[in-house]
């Protein structure tokens, strides 16, 4: 169907859009980027504060660098922590608009800092608590108790970690190297892989108790063991138990473990408790 718009009608609808495009264009000369204005090469002349914003979020997409904290790999050494870099959105947008005729603007960028450096983590020094017990049993389960304090050796917890001894030590497979050797089930010996880790478990607990750090879940086995005192055992398995503890304290805490021998240790490093 075709519409008939009367020559008057028409005129006046011109006249509207022209009044509507000098508002418009009077609005971005008064209110808008000063002529000549660049963004590090990006014309921004006539733009309004809401054109900026969304120009400069664009380009904080592509220059925000993540920082990372300090850690620690399994041999000891320090991983040194990395600066990260985010725009400053507002002040960039602030600048862009107050910029005089014709200048360059650059975008304001800033340092994000870690929350733990190089430094904090080579300062993990003071031993919070230490345990020892003997390893007894066949040549398979000392294996085992070696092989699993070797994995857990260097673990760095950090404040508010929950750590699982499960998903740092675990699984105790043959694919990874843990050798049949007596494990209790249901108040019974079975011979099953990784027998003799819940030793390391055990004494890994009696180690956070001593270095005050709070334990979130724990099992005792069915039967008594020969190597800690009667309630002081950790017992741990595949999918089902699990030993956990949290650290509260305001720095991490490294987790060092080493059997020498039938002597099997663990202990706590961080800084002073106070």
């Amino acid at each position: 169907m075709l519409i008939v718009i009367p020559a008057k009608r028409l005129v006046l609808t011109c006249s509207a859009l022209a009044i509507m495009f000098s508002v418009s264009h009077f609005y971005r000369l008064v209110a808008g980027v000063r002529r000549g204005v660049t963004l590090e090469g990006i014309p921004l002349t006539g733009m309004t504060q809401t054109e900026v914003r969304a120009l400069v979020e664009g380009i904080a997409r592509g220059r925000t660098a993540l920082s990372r904290n300090a850690g620690l790999d399994k041999s000891g050494k320090v991983i040194a922590h990395r600066v990260g870099q985010a725009v400053d959105i507002e002040a960039t947008v602030r600048r862009a608009m107050g910029a005089s005729r014709g200048a360059f603007v650059e975008v304001v960028t800033y340092e994000v800092q870690p929350e733990f450096t190089t430094e904090d983590i080579k300062a993990l020094k003071v031993v919070l608590g230490a345990y020892r017990t003997s390893v007894g049993g066949s040549e398979e389960r000392a294996f085992n108790v070696a092989l699993a304090a070797s994995i857990l050796n260097n673990t760095l917890v950090y404040p508010g970690e929950v750590f699982s001894f499960n998903k740092s030590v675990g699984p105790f497979t043959a694919s990874r190297g843990f050798r049949p050797a007596p494990v209790i089930v249901q108040d019974q010996l079975q011979l099953g892989p990784g027998g003799g880790v819940c030793q390391v478990a055990s004494t890994l607990y009696n180690a956070c108790l001593l270095a005050g750090l709070t334990i979130v879940e724990r099992h005792a086995h069915s039967r008594p063991v020969r190597y800690v005192p009667p309630g002081r055992d950790a017992t741990v398995a595949d999918g089902s138990k699990d030993f956990k503890f949290r650290n509260d304290y305001p720095f991490p805490v490294i987790i060092k473990a080493g059997s020498v021998g039938r002597r099997l240790s663990v202990w706590f490093l961080g800084a002073r408790k106070e």
